[in-house]
């Protein structure tokens, strides 16, 4: 899609083509930047003349941690499309920003660049999963929920199965398997779970309302929403498969049969991981994930526990993960970037922040109002959207 006019180009419309995840990633750091939300309507084309050589840095540095990244091409990739974004904003909708017409600032920003992404792999490792298949896995995930998953279709699927099956015409519920597979692929790529640890777990280790998860007894793993919600929807078709079986399971993930799976039965239990990248080996997950928290400082033992591998690979990921010129890297990057921790909101020139929610409002009547709390009985100004957000107060006429 080819967009023609500067007044036409809205980043809103523009981020539901299908882009390259590294713009995504820079799209998704400019809303929360600016302070905008799905909500709020259009991005401000201003705001992209008002980014400065530290903010692309930040932007880099969210990526680099969301996503997240290890490999130095991965990192050198993102600025390579950042650049041309710029650019296409310049040649076909006149939207500049000064660091990519001063030669001296983009110059700036490259020498940035490269000392944060030196902190990164010089070559991915083989054994473990890379950025690509990362990216490739999450977004055929995302894929699947979107646009092909339908709760409906998998209990329709099950009924069938077991309709079929009692007529002797066994029908196979579409999708089951590549539902149920993204929770424990999603684990892994949380938690660095062996494979057997994962396809071995007991409904008896999950608890669904604390939103915890426990292995072997003893370590007690938070869940995140996406992974509780997941879990929820999951747990309701597990007991509908198991309504139609005699036996009831013991073990978390169950096949719509009603079965456990078995050590036998990766390609079917890492169904949507061969289906995205075309392996269903996990362990290139585990791997990965093991040097993220090795990384972040989290023991060797407790991933040893976790991912079921020794303490000598651990060891080993721990040494590759620590070259001198790795460490030189985040050395600097902890001690001598101002970015890192000091992230700001650009205001735009005629807007003031919402001291409740945080969005740039414009400075005019019509968008504020006067509010009275309670607890001080003092009258405080807040944006008409918010109206201070969860506090009690009273309305007050300006």
């Amino acid at each position: 899609m080819r967009w023609n006019h500067m007044k036409d180009f809205n980043l809103e419309e523009y981020k539901n083509t299908k882009i390259n995840k590294k713009i995504r990633a820079f799209i998704e750091y400019l809303y929360e930047k600016f302070g905008v939300s799905d909500d709020d309507g259009e991005f401000d084309n201003e705001y992209f003349s008002l980014l400065s050589v530290d903010d692309l840095i930040e932007s880099l540095n969210y990526y680099i941690e969301n996503y997240p990244v290890n490999a130095q091409i991965t990192g050198d990739n993102y600025i390579s499309f950042v650049t041309r974004f710029f650019k296409m904003l310049m040649d076909d909708y006149e939207i500049k920003n000064e660091i990519f017409m001063d030669i001296g600032l983009k110059n700036q920003f490259f020498i940035k660049a490269k000392k944060i992404i030196s902190s990164l792999k010089e070559t991915e490792n083989k054994s473990c999963a890379t950025d690509e298949q990362y990216e490739k896995l999450n977004e055929g995930i995302n894929d699947f929920l979107r646009n092909n998953f339908s709760v409906d279709t998998i209990y329709d699927g099950i009924q069938n199965y077991n309709d079929g099956f009692k007529a002797g015409a066994i029908k196979k519920p579409k999708n089951y398997y590549r539902f149920v597979s993204i929770i424990p692929i999603k684990l892994i790529m949380k938690f660095a779970l062996g494979n057997s640890i994962v396809i071995s777990l007991k409904l008896e280790d999950l608890d669904i309302e604390n939103g915890v998860l426990t292995i072997d007894s003893a370590i007690r793993l938070p869940l995140d929403e996406e992974l509780i919600g997941l879990l929820k929807m999951y747990l309701e078709i597990r007991k509908y498969v198991l309504s139609f079986c005699t036996a009831q399971e013991s073990k978390l993930f169950i096949k719509y049969n009603g079965e456990p799976y078995s050590n036998k039965e990766y390609d079917v239990f890492f169904k949507i991981m061969k289906d995205c990248i075309g392996t269903q080996s996990a362990d290139l997950f585990v791997i990965r994930r093991i040097s993220e928290l090795l990384d972040k400082g989290l023991d060797m033992f407790t991933i040893a526990r976790l991912s079921d591998k020794s303490n000598e690979m651990c060891m080993k990921l721990l040494e590759d993960n620590n070259s001198n010129t790795m460490v030189n890297a985040k050395i600097e990057k902890i001690f001598n970037d101002r970015t890192i921790n000091e992230k700001f909101r650009v205001k735009k020139k005629g807007y003031l922040e919402c001291p409740y929610c945080g969005n740039n409002v414009e400075a005019i009547s019509e968008e504020w109002v006067l509010v009275q709390f309670k607890k001080d009985g003092k009258k405080h100004l807040a944006c008409k959207k918010c109206r201070g957000e969860n506090e009690e107060f009273s309305i007050q006429n300006i």
